[in-house]
């Protein structure tokens, strides 16, 4: 495969279907650009560790952009290159919204050991909170971005999810 500037690739739909079923051919096009001089990189709506878990298996660690856009990071390194998070008043005013429908969101978050929270009562299904196990934990959303919290980094991403 000749060098080229950069290939970028999404996951879901397009790497592979379901990510522990990677067609054989795809497997042969990633590990030969890999091979390559060519930069790789990762576009995806899921979270960090959520693209981190099927790509380590195969041995493919390259910097990803998460969560639509919202965080770059390098997924050998774990060191971020970019962030676009909210706005602290207009995540409130997000959550607000999703509040006065009878709505607790997911929030995605950037902390050391956790990568989503949510609150003793989420609009979640149960198998979507199975799913995320090890990366969430329970908390006053409101607290995130309050000044009150220890834990907060910064003004956490908002995704909403029911």
């Amino acid at each position: 495969m000749p060098p080229g500037d950069l290939v970028v690739t999404d996951l879901d739909g397009t790497l592979w279907h379901l990510e522990n079923e990677i067609h054989p051919t795809a497997l042969a096009a990633l590990r030969q650009v890999v091979a390559s001089s060519t930069p790789l990189l990762v576009a995806t709506g899921r979270r960090r560790g959520a693209t981190l878990r099927p790509l380590g298996p195969l041995g493919v660690l390259p910097p990803a952009v998460v969560l639509n856009g919202a965080i770059g990071v390098d997924l050998a390194t774990q060191k971020r290159f970019h962030a676009e998070p909210f706005i602290a008043d207009h995540a409130v005013a997000v959550l607000t919204a999703f509040r006065d429908v009878g709505l607790d969101p997911c929030l995605y978050v950037e902390e050391p050991d956790c990568e989503v929270v949510v609150s003793a009562a989420p609009s979640t299904s149960r198998q979507h909170l199975e799913s995320l196990a090890g990366a969430v934990r329970t908390g006053d959303l409101d607290r995130l971005w309050d000044g009150k919290s220890s834990s907060r980094a910064r003004v956490p991403l908002l995704r909403g999810r029911v």
